[in-house]
């Protein structure tokens, strides 16, 4: 290997002319340095390319969670994050904690459907409702220590799962679906009276009821929707005086089954499902008039309804769910969309995705569904059921008599659980992942330090802290906090990182809880602080001598005169034209066999004056691999990587040469006239080179 004619004569060459540098005292002949930014900030929130210029630590911060969870991934200052699993990121403004556990309430025979906490015979119960049990009979039980059924054999064996249930006027209505006959009744502590018949006289249809699918109570009114789904009959009936008397409010002419109802503004909104269709209807009592609100294509119910679930007042607006969907907000008049289904999310798992299937519950001023919480503004993720299953799911059935919720798992629905005063216990369960803290991805950055700042700890309680630069496929510990490490008093924690990581995207992980369960650590803020380490292009500033007979480095004389050199090198500036650079280290060789785009090492010609480590490039129709090498010795380059700096690698044949050129633009010249007589001029040009 040896240098080229040019450079064995010059010290630079710019597009295949050379040039000799020429210095001066205070003014250096050759300089090389990094493309600089002209912009120079300290950033305050989400960075752009040229933010990243100076020197110093970077700060990315997420200190407030009030905003919830988002559907992008990438970090903004915004207060979301990604999403968690049995984490509190709504109680405490600021603030995270794990969430209230879980403990199993009953395991039932039948599978459960629905539930009501509801005054009946003027004692206050929950009862929930079941599909058919062994004696091929639905099911209702009520809580007494233990849950007891009160169904027995009312219902008939051609119904097959309890719809829905409510309490009226100090009375539990019950609603099924099947087959028909005793398809509506009402009980008043003691007995069960069957309503169906006189429902089937007020519809008028001419065929008998087969399912009483959801309930709603309005202005003292109890309004039930009924339908026959195999004679095309759907509607809605009510009654005033306790089921005394029925009366037909709306027949929707098809066999459509209404699955949801709810009093809103007093008017009765009610949701219409047919093919793969849920048509939200609003029926007014004062003026008996019922119109279509709005239709929502593509959606999916469950044909026995969700006991009113899909529709739910909070905050002076109506919730809708859209199974399997999305989640919109109505004020009267204007209809919007707030939530819908991520479908990244979806494909991590259940850990980070909420299911609608079931429907959302109001519980003081919040509604929830499945792993989703609403504050009216915010969505939150949720906690999962015991065991922390990443396949199972739970959702609230109803609201218990001291405000508790009570929920259903979707792997075992015998299974009822409960809110407890206590705190998830176990430290793997409960975390939270941050939004991929990566402004400007295509800039590398190298991790300094993660800060949290946290609430005094109290034994037992512990905050582990991890990262993954590899989309979360794996997480490194970075540290676990704990009364132990941190005492009684400190609330601050600096973790400077030991080892060079180097990354582009980063997630953050947070898992909390006491292992007593009696409390939950709280973490305040997660600072992240990294140095930025950009690919900037490189630039060169040089002094060339562009006088009259030059010395070069073979002892000649430079048979061209001066002008002729100042005239070529403005004529490339003027011109715009991108020109090869060999600078003062280059170098080129020929590879001596075919090289494979996978290949990481290979055989050249003479490395006499190759650096043992180095850069490398391959042009082949003038296009550009970059490579970057470890070793060079013994005519063999070892260690390559291929496809460095933004270009991608490529096979080349025996005999392909490769160097350490670059290709430039003359990006600023300035000529200057040191003297000049009848036989010699002596001149020097200032040039500035950006590489391309």
């Amino acid at each position: 290997m040896a240098t080229t004619e040019i450079r064995n004569k010059y010290h630079v060459a710019i597009n295949t002319v050379g040039y000799m540098l020429r210095g001066a005292p205070n003014k250096p002949a050759y300089t090389r340095s990094v493309v600089p930014s002209q912009v120079n900030r300290l950033a305050i929130s989400d960075l752009a390319y040229s933010d990243f210029a100076g020197t110093g630590l970077f700060y990315l911060a997420q200190t407030d969670w009030s905003a919830g969870i988002k559907t992008e991934s990438v970090w903004r200052d915004d207060a979301k994050f990604y999403y968690s699993t049995n984490i509190d990121a709504y109680s405490k403004q600021g603030a995270i904690q794990a969430d209230l556990d879980l403990v199993l309430e009953n395991t039932f025979t039948e599978d459960l459907y629905c539930g009501i906490t509801a005054t009946v015979s003027g004692n206050q119960d929950s009862f929930v409702g079941t599909y058919k049990a062994s004696d091929n009979h639905v099911k209702i039980y009520r809580l007494q220590s233990p849950w007891t059924d009160i169904a027995g054999t009312t219902f008939s064996t051609n119904q097959s799962v309890v719809s829905c249930l409510i309490g009226h006027k100090n009375k539990l209505y019950a609603g099924t679906a099947g087959g028909g006959n005793t398809v509506v009744e009402s009980y008043n502590g003691t007995t069960w009276t069957d309503h169906t018949a006189a429902i089937d006289t007020a519809m008028g249809w001419g065929v008998s009821i087969l399912a009483g699918r959801s309930s709603c109570e309005l202005g003292g009114v109890l309004y039930i929707a009924v339908d026959n789904y195999l004679n095309n009959a759907s509607g809605i009936v009510s009654t005033a005086d306790n089921g005394t008397t029925w009366v037909k409010e709306v027949s929707l002419g098809n066999s459509s089954p209404i699955v949801s109802m709810c009093g809103f503004l007093g008017k009765l909104y009610y949701l219409v499902y047919y093919s793969y269709t849920l048509e939200l209807r609003c029926f007014d009592p004062a003026t008996h008039t019922d119109i279509s609100v709005n239709i929502f294509k593509n959606a999916s119910a469950n044909n026995a309804g969700m006991s009113n679930r899909y529709l739910e007042v909070m905050g002076g607006k109506l919730i809708i769910t859209i199974p399997y969907l999305s989640i919109y907000e109505f004020d009267g008049t204007d209809l919007n969309r707030i939530f819908l289904r991520d479908d990244t999310k979806v494909a991590i798992g259940t850990e980070a995705y909420p299911s609608l299937i079931y429907g959302g519950m109001k519980r003081g001023e919040r509604m929830y569904w499945n792993n989703l919480v609403y504050d009216g503004e915010n969505f939150y993720n949720y906690k999962k059921v015991l065991g922390d299953s990443t396949s199972n799911l739970i959702f609230p059935i109803f609201t218990g008599i001291t405000d508790n919720f009570y929920y259903q798992e979707t792997l075992n629905s015998k299974k009822l659980y409960k809110d407890t005063s206590t705190y998830k216990p176990t430290l793997a369960s409960n975390f939270l992942i941050f939004n991929e803290m990566s402004p400007i991805v295509s800039i590398d950055k190298l991790l300094y330090s993660v800060t949290a700042i946290f609430e005094k700890m109290v034994s037992g309680d512990q905050i582990k802290i991890e990262y993954s630069i590899n989309n979360r496929a794996t997480w490194v510990t970075v540290g676990i906090l704990s009364l132990a490490s941190e005492g009684s008093t400190n609330v601050k924690r600096e973790f400077v990182i030991p080892n060079s990581v180097l990354f582009n995207k980063i997630w953050w992980k947070v898992s909390m809880a006491n292992s007593g369960g009696a409390s939950s650590p709280v973490l305040l803020d997660l600072i992240m602080a990294y140095r930025p380490m950009p690919s900037y292009k490189n630039q060169w500033q040089m002094r060339l001598n562009m006088s009259d007979g030059i010395k070069l480095l073979n002892r000649q004389n430079d048979s061209r005169e001066g002008h002729d050199m100042h005239s070529q090198l403005w004529n490339e500036k003027l011109l715009k034209r991108q020109v090869k650079f060999q600078d003062v280290d280059y170098i080129e060789c020929t590879v001596k066999t075919a090289m494979t785009k996978t290949q990481t090492s290979a055989k050249v010609t003479a490395i006499k004056k190759l650096p043992i480590q180095g850069r490398l490039r391959a042009v082949s129709g003038s296009v550009a691999e970059e490579m970057y090498y470890t070793s060079a010795k013994n005519n063999i380059i070892m260690g390559i990587t291929r496809g460095v700096r933004g270009t991608t690698a490529r096979d080349y044949p025996s005999g392909q040469v490769l160097d350490n050129g670059y290709n430039v633009y003359v990006s600023d010249i300035t000529s200057t006239m040191n003297f000049t007589d009848e036989e010699k001029t002596e001149s020097i040009a200032q040039v500035l080179l950006i590489e391309a």
